[in-house]
């Protein structure tokens, strides 16, 4: 998209990604599979973080999103977009190794939806905001389940995580919740990586949590 805004002056992605669109998808055979659902938001280029460790992406978005809830096509390529009318098919067809689900109260019910239809596969969350929102919405009772049924959450701060500890005492595993901001930018815009914050090295990635890839479809 080329687009010139009275308020924000030349969007212009085809030279923004020109640099992303041209990396090769992985043909290794030890390369997962993983169904994006829900929207990106902002930084969506992150998600291709997992394309430079060879793995494959595909996408499942959501149709009621709002205005910065970036969904496919993506203009950087690389997510491979599975249709909306059939997703339960394609989803079989497919056959994913793992859901990485985001990232904001928009995604709720279509990533429970994705929950509910296939709970034998693997699923991570993502969530960013807001609880407060989906109370407001009528939508608690579906983020709580997400939240409950999920292989693995990761939420945007530490207070955040301490609020939904609280909110779903007893109901929601603290091992199974870590904390990472979903709109982080990606690593090709900031320059050589650092060493880990302290919170990532302490909470781990899903796999440090128990999350298992590759289980049977149902």
């Amino acid at each position: 998209m080329r687009l010139l805004s009275s308020d924000s002056g030349l969007t212009d992605e085809v030279t923004r990604y020109a640099g992303l669109r041209t990396r090769e998808d992985s043909t290794s055979t030890g390369a997962l599979d993983v169904l994006i659902v829900g929207e990106l938001a902002f930084n969506p280029e992150r998600v291709l973080a997992l394309v430079d460790r060879s793995h494959r992406l595909h996408g499942l978005w959501t149709r009621h999103g709002l205005g910065d809830s970036t969904v496919g096509p993506l203009p950087f390529g690389h997510v491979h977009d599975l249709p909306g009318d059939d997703w339960r098919s394609a989803v079989r067809s497919l056959r994913p190794d793992v859901v990485w689900a985001q990232l904001n109260w928009p995604a709720v019910p279509l990533a429970l939806a994705v929950r509910r239809a296939f709970p034998r596969l693997p699923l991570v969350w993502h969530f960013k905001e807001s609880p407060h929102r989906s109370r407001v919405r009528g939508e608690w009772p579906m983020l709580a389940e997400l939240l409950v049924t999920a292989d693995a959450t990761l939420v945007a701060t530490e207070e955040e995580r301490e609020w939904l500890l609280d909110a779903l005492a007893g109901r929601l595993d603290p091992d199974r919740v870590g904390v990472l901001d979903g709109d982080l930018p990606s690593a090709e815009w900031l320059g050589p990586a650092g060493p880990a914050p302290a919170h990532l090295r302490r909470t781990g990635g899903p796999a440090a949590r128990g999350l298992r890839l590759r289980a049977p479809m149902t």
